[in-house]
């Protein structure tokens, strides 16, 4: 992909913080930040995808439609490549870039109770 991952923002869920989990995210130079319990206002992409999916994609289609995979991956395709969105502002970092700042011990292995500080 043109585009790399620089961070993963989560629910708290226990298949997030498990441990060969987070140790991928480091090998690859993602950070792993799991937001706030009662907080999905901080997850805004996925609720904006959970939004959207339902409003734009599944009424156009059938769900018995043997090509249901292929024109889901099509619509995924036009959501995230030929849409406009704000939120990049045009640019994006290259995955060298990434890794050349990213450093592993400054990423700590969270525990599932893990409380990030206020900011």
């Amino acid at each position: 992909m043109p585009v790399s991952i620089q961070r993963i923002q989560t629910g708290r869920g226990q298949e997030f913080f498990a441990y060969a989990v987070q140790e991928r995210l480091r090998s690859w130079s993602i950070r792993f930040r799991p937001i706030r319990p009662r907080s999905p206002h901080f997850n805004g992409k996925v609720e904006r995808v959970q939004r959207t999916a339902p409003d734009e994609f599944w009424p156009m289609v059938d769900l018995k439609d043997p090509e249901l995979e292929a024109r889901l991956a099509e619509w995924q395709h036009v959501d995230n490549w030929a849409r406009p969105h704000d939120s990049l502002g045009g640019s994006a970092s290259t995955g060298e870039d990434i890794a050349a700042s990213y450093d592993p011990n400054a990423e700590p292995i969270l525990p599932r109770d893990h409380w990030p500080a206020r900011r």
